[in-house]
């Protein structure tokens, strides 16, 4: 009996010094993508967190309402969010974040607008002109 109550506070112990040496080390963050004019949701949007550069973790949006939840390393220094057309939202010196569940709420992103414009290049219109002449 005395063997079996030894046991199981050495491995209370043990499990109270693992989460101190691990469990601190990381942070949940959450959040949910939209876009900045409109408010809808953006599904598949990227959530990367960097170490100098290299990148340490990362997920995407879910379909449904554009929410993330992104497990970061609290050695991660940069957090980029970013969609295809979109001006990517960078966050930098996330590791001075000291909570161990942080919600980011409702993130906006900027459209980037397009100007598109036709034009001929004189070649192409030099080429126009053989052809009509003919």
């Amino acid at each position: 009996m005395r063997n079996l109550i030894l046991t199981i506070l050495t491995l209370l112990f043990a499990l109270s010094t693992f989460q101190k040496a691990f469990g601190q080390n990381s942070t949940i963050i959450k959040g949910k993508v939209i876009d900045y004019i409109s408010n809808q949701y953006l599904p598949s949007a990227k959530i990367r967190a960097f170490n100098k550069k290299i990148i340490v973790g990362q997920t995407k949006t879910n379909f449904e309402d554009g929410s993330f939840t992104l497990l970061m390393k609290n050695n991660s220094d940069k957090l980029i969010i970013s969609n295809d057309y979109y001006y990517p939202l960078i966050i930098e010196n996330i590791d001075k974040i000291r909570i161990n569940d942080f919600n980011l709420g409702k993130i906006p992103l900027v459209q980037i607008s397009f100007d598109c414009t036709r034009y001929a290049s004189k070649i192409a219109e030099g080429k126009g002109d053989k052809v009509e002449k003919n």
